[in-house]
């Protein structure tokens, strides 16, 4: 057999192992252990792990390789009224860690999606979104910490300045699940009703990568998407970026062509 043709039928073995839970959501064999077992070099493992990686179906934390054989979310039609809770609902622990919060200017991009003059203030929150795992260690079964759960998912939100204003900033910086648009809403009685998303798949540049611990073959997905309200006024414009392993769109129209 081909060293190609050997690799592919570890990574095919190794997919079923973690699929059938042979591992659960826990620490796999080290490479050298599984070197042995399957009775072939570290490099043709390592190029194995590495195509597991990129795949979504393995994570890695430090020196140590973890299954992660949970199915992809799926998201039926466009924006959910709560991401956190709706995949909670899935079966999925969802925890947040805002990497950013700021307000700054407005660049000439983010002030054509708002219609404003650039240089107008803008509140940006860039959140990390991961998947509290189980973890073996010693024998025992516990929860990972928030640094070790599985990333999954960036969520970059801009919201002008004028709806989510000072004191609603100030909330926000007190409270990492707070829900922007909630406040505008109750606050300035300004809220989405139309959405535009474009989607598109790439690979993660080094910022997306370092942050959701994906190789350079991985997969991308980015949805960039547009809210306005019901005068045409953008509520918030958001630059989300996840695995693409992760994440299945649903989408459900109807269909006018041929009536």
């Amino acid at each position: 057999m081909s060293q190609l043709g050997k690799i592919d039928e570890i990574i095919d073995d190794l997919k079923k192992r973690i699929n059938n839970g042979e591992f659960g959501i826990g620490r796999m064999p080290t490479q050298e252990e599984l070197r042995r077992e399957y009775r072939v070099n570290g490099v043709t493992i390592n190029e194995c792990m590495q195509n597991l990686h990129a795949a979504g179906m393995v994570w890695r934390r430090g020196p140590n390789v973890y299954a992660h054989p949970t199915p992809p979310v799926r998201i039926i039609g466009g924006m959910t009224a709560n991401f956190k809770e709706y995949a909670k609902q899935l079966g999925y622990d969802i925890i947040e860690k805002d990497i950013i919060l700021e307000i700054v200017p407005m660049s000439k991009e983010i002030a054509s999606i708002f219609k404003k003059d650039a240089g107008s203030p803008v509140v940006r929150r860039l959140r990390l979104q991961s998947s509290l795992s189980i973890a073996e260690t010693s024998g025992e079964i516990h929860r990972v910490s928030v640094d070790s759960a599985f990333p999954f998912r960036i969520a970059e939100n801009f919201y002008d300045a004028t709806l989510l204003d000072a004191e609603l900033f100030e909330e926000m910086q007190a409270d990492p699940y707070y829900d922007a648009l909630e406040a505008i809403k109750r606050k300035h009685q300004v809220f989405g009703v139309h959405g535009v998303d474009e989607i598109l798949a790439r690979q993660p540049d080094k910022f997306e990568r370092e942050l959701l611990r994906q190789v350079r073959s991985s997969s991308l997905i980015t949805i960039q998407r547009t809210v306005t309200s019901e005068n045409g006024r953008v509520v918030i414009y958001s630059h989300i970026r996840a695995r693409a392993e992760m994440f299945v769109k649903v989408y459900s129209y109807p269909i006018e062509h041929w009536k």
